[in-house]
C-alpha cells in the first residue's frame, strides 16, 4: 500500500479509535509487509478471489469489477474485496492452532475493530472473514464466532497444501471448475489449470498495494504463453477474424478452427493447436497476413504459421 494512502487510513483509525489501536494497526501492517518473502498463503487466497470473480463474469459480462487489495491498512489486513454488494475484509491464517480469543491482540477483537472502523469510515456493508487451512479448524471456529462478531463474520475453508500449487489444483474440485471457466481452451487439462493459477498469483503478487481485477486478468495474461482467456467473455472473436484469412481457411481441406475464449485454435486429421497469444494481439494479427499473403492450400502448408 502506498505510504501516503497508508497513513490517511491510520489517521482516521487514530480518529475513530484512539491512538494505541492506530499505532497497533500501523505495527500490524508494516510486519505483514515487511515478512513477505515470495508467495504466502493470502496470495493463493487473493489469486482464488479472482479466479471466482473472473468466472462470475464469464456468467455475467456486464458486472461491476470490484476492487482487490492486499496487506491493507487496518485490522483484518490480508485480502480486501471491495465490490457493488459491500466490502469483505479477510484475515487468513495457516497454522495448525486458531482461536477468537487468545493471545494479547486476539481475532475477535481485530474484527470488532474493523467493524468500527468500517461503520466510522461509512464503508457500505462491510464484513469480515476468517479463512483457514484445516478443515477441522473451520468446523471448529465456525460454530463458535464470537456474538460480538457475529452479524458480520464468516468462516472460510481454503486449503493450503504447504504452497503447492499443483496439489492446490489436484485435489480442490472447486477450484478446478472455477479455473476450467478462465483457460483458454474448453477443456483444459490439469497442467493447463495449474498454468491458469500460477499466472494468478504472480499478477496478485505484482498488484498487492491494490487495483480492479480486471487488470489482475490483464497482467496474468502478459504471461507467455497467455493462460487464460480474453475478458470481457461476451465477445465472439471469430467474427474479429480477417474475412480474407476466413476465406483462405475455408479452402484447406479437413481444417476445423475457431476463436472460442479469445484464441485461434485449429483441428485435421488428428493433429490440434492453440496460437500462443490471443487474438487481439499483434503476433496474430501477423500470422493472418502471412497467410492472407502466402495462402497455404492444405493442413501441413499451415502448420509452418502455426505453433
Amino acid at each position: 500500500m502506498p505510504g501516503d494512502k497508508r497513513e490517511a487510513i491510520l489517521e482516521k483509525i487514530k480518529e475513530c479509535l484512539g491512538e494505541a489501536q492506530a499505532t497497533y494497526a500501523g505495527n500490524k501492517n508494516r510486519g505483514g509487509a515487511s515478512g513477505r518473502k515470495g508467495t504466502r498463503y493470502e496470495d493463493f487466497f487473493m489469486a482464488w478471489k479472482v479466479a471466482e470473480t473472473a468466472a462470475e463474469h464469464v456468467a455475467d459480462p456486464n458486472l461491476e469489477w470490484p476492487y482487490l487489495e492486499g496487506q491493507s491498512a487496518g485490522f483484518v489486513d490480508d485480502v480486501v474485496v471491495r465490490g457493488s454488494a459491500g466490502t469483505a475484509y479477510y484475515q487468513c491464517k495457516n497454522a495448525d492452532s486458531v482461536s477468537w480469543s487468545s493471545g494479547e491482540h486476539p481475532i475477535a477483537s481485530d474484527f470488532e475493530m474493523q467493524k468500527k472502523l468500517a461503520d466510522y469510515l461509512k464503508v457500505e456493508n462491510p464484513t469480515t472473514g476468517l479463512v483457514v487451512a484445516r478443515a477441522e479448524l473451520h468446523e471448529k471456529l465456525a460454530g463458535a464466532v464470537p456474538e460480538s462478531v457475529a452479524g458480520h463474520t464468516s468462516v472460510h475453508l481454503f486449503p493450503y497444501y504447504e504452497g503447492s500449487i499443483n496439489r492446490l489444483v489436484y485435489e480442490n474440485s472447486e477450484l478446478r471448475e472455477t479455473l476450467s471457466a478462465l483457460a483458454k481452451v474448453e477443456n483444459p487439462k490439469l497442467d493447463e489449470l495449474v498454468g491458469v493459477l500460477a499466472a494468478l498469483l504472480a499478477s496478485c503478487v505484482e498488484h498487492q498495494s491494490g487495483c480492479s481485477a480486471d487488470i489482475i486478468l490483464q497482467f496474468a495474461n502478459t504471461i507467455n504463453p497467455a493462460q487464460l482467456r480474453t475478458f470481457p467473455a461476451n465477445v465472439d472473436w471469430a467474427k474479429e477474424l480477417d474475412p480474407e484469412f476466413v476465406s483462405v481457411l475455408a479452402k484447406i481441406e479437413g481444417l476445423r478452427y475457431g476463436a472460442n475464449r479469445g484464441f485461434f485454435h485449429w483441428s485435421a486429421f488428428g493433429m490440434s493447436g492453440v496460437f500462443d497469444v490471443s487474438c487481439a494481439d499483434e503476433k496474430f494479427k501477423a500470422l493472418q497476413q502471412q497467410v492472407i499473403a502466402n495462402k497455404p492450400a492444405t493442413v501441413e502448408e499451415l502448420e509452418t504459421y502455426l505453433p
